[in-house]
């Protein structure tokens, strides 16, 4: 997919103050483009796998046609599903694993960064009642946080407090 933005509104996070300014509209173009893969298998009649990969490219054009990456999107998506349902029974289980690529941030003094790469787990076990689905299961397996998401998070009125850069879990 590819979309393209007009007269998008844009906070300048780059101000070295600890302020997200609104000054204007970004009368540039932005651009987003995506491509998805995906690819499953079925292994014998109860087992069945999924991969899939998403990229995500997400840029301003400035004035002299340069392409600036737009922070707090993650490039690359990864997901993997691995479903197990016995024949002839009426329940199966499911796991499933993404992973999350790097992402531009800014930091409060309106320098760039990048976050850590982090992988989530999920499971999930499905009953089949009559004509109801029963199920129950478990996120974030591995217990993944981000450390710190907010900075300054003891002190809201302190100058560099800010919460723009939650990239994973909390």
């Amino acid at each position: 997919y590819k979309t393209l933005f007009q007269n998008q509104i844009f906070p300048d996070y780059y101000r070295p103050d600890s302020e997200i300014i609104y000054v204007e509209n970004f009368e540039n173009n932005s651009v987003s483009n995506s491509f998805q893969f995906e690819i499953g298998a079925e292994l014998g009649k109860s087992i069945g796998i999924k991969f899939g990969y998403n990229y995500l490219d997400v840029f301003q054009i400035d004035e002299d046609g340069n392409h600036n990456q737009l922070p707090f999107n993650s490039t690359h998506h990864i997901l993997n599903t691995i479903s197990y349902q016995p024949i002839n029974k009426n329940w199966k289980i499911d796991f499933n694993m993404t992973w999350n690529g790097e992402q531009k941030l800014i930091t409060s003094d309106g320098q760039e960064t990048m976050s850590d790469p982090y992988t989530i787990q999920n499971i999930q076990f499905t009953q089949n009642i009559s004509k109801m689905e029963l199920y129950f299961g478990c996120e974030n397996i591995s217990n993944f946080t981000q450390s710190t998401p907010i900075v300054e998070w003891e002190d809201p009125n302190y100058t560099d407090f800010n919460t723009y850069n939650i990239w994973g879990p909390t």
